[in-house]
């Protein structure tokens, strides 16, 4: 693995991206190799962050000159990693103390929660370059904000700031920057802290209602809430529940 993401940390994993407009095709692959292979079912949350205020960015002078039939693969390329990022059973958190445009922002888009500095900013930049986005920021934005609010993002190609982004449902919440990172990591740990086949659960679920019918998804959350009551994780938390104490999850 090349230097551009470096991992630290687990069970709460934070992945931090090193070099500044960082979203071409190997930082693409090097991730995805990364969401798919590299971090084990130990982990029960993974923060997405940068070391530098513009490494969330792509190179336009790398982009300018590709073919349709070379724009095609890389479209595809980082859909497999917003999609890779989705799939994780885990929460993913993207922790963003500078630029999340275009790309970067489709990748925040498919995290369960964005936190932002003060200094953050994010946007579908992409209209200004002569195109649009290719991560399936599209739909993800409208799912995210709304149908209208998507439609004047996406064709101004506005850039918002940390709280307009918070205003408009793109970030969870905004930190001072110095206190972002330790911020993020206490809500990681929060996380990290509580059951994880429940939390796993609780993912799950909030991603299939999204394709499912009222009926259907009542449905998926019955089949899944009662076969929680088959864990030791059950069992241990309702019992630390009743005697006062810190329950001790075993993820089984």
């Amino acid at each position: 693995m090349t230097n551009r993401i470096v991992l630290s940390g687990g069970p709460v994993v934070t992945a931090t991206v090193t070099e500044s407009h960082s979203l071409g095709q190997s930082f693409l692959q090097e991730l995805l190799t990364i969401l798919t292979e590299t971090i084990d079912s130990s982990t029960r949350v993974l923060i997405l962050t940068a070391s530098h205020p513009e490494a969330l960015l792509a190179d336009v002078s790398a982009l300018q000159p590709l073919t349709p039939n070379e724009a095609f693969p890389f479209s595809e390329l980082g859909q497999k990693v917003c999609a890779a990022i989705e799939a994780l059973p885990f929460p993913v958190i993207a922790a963003i103390d500078g630029l999340a445009l275009g790309g970067g922002c489709e990748l925040t888009l498919a995290s369960d929660m964005v936190y932002a500095s003060d200094r953050a900013q994010f946007g579908q930049i992409e209209v200004h370059g002569g195109i649009v986005p290719g991560f399936g920021g599209t739909w993800r934005l409208s799912r995210r904000v709304g149908d209208f609010k998507a439609r004047e993002l996406l064709y101004t190609g506005a850039v918002l700031g940390a709280q307009a982004a918070k205003s408009a449902g793109l970030v969870t919440d905004v930190f001072d920057g110095e206190e972002l990172l330790s911020r993020v990591n206490t809500i990681a740990t929060s996380i990290a802290n509580n059951a994880p086949l429940a939390v796993r659960a609780a993912k799950t679920l909030v991603l299939a209602s999204h394709d499912l019918s009222l009926q259907s998804s009542n449905a998926l959350e019955r089949q899944i809430f009662a076969s929680l009551f088959s864990t030791a994780d059950q069992k241990e938390g309702m019992s630390a529940f009743l005697e006062k104490r810190s329950a001790k999850f075993q993820g089984a």
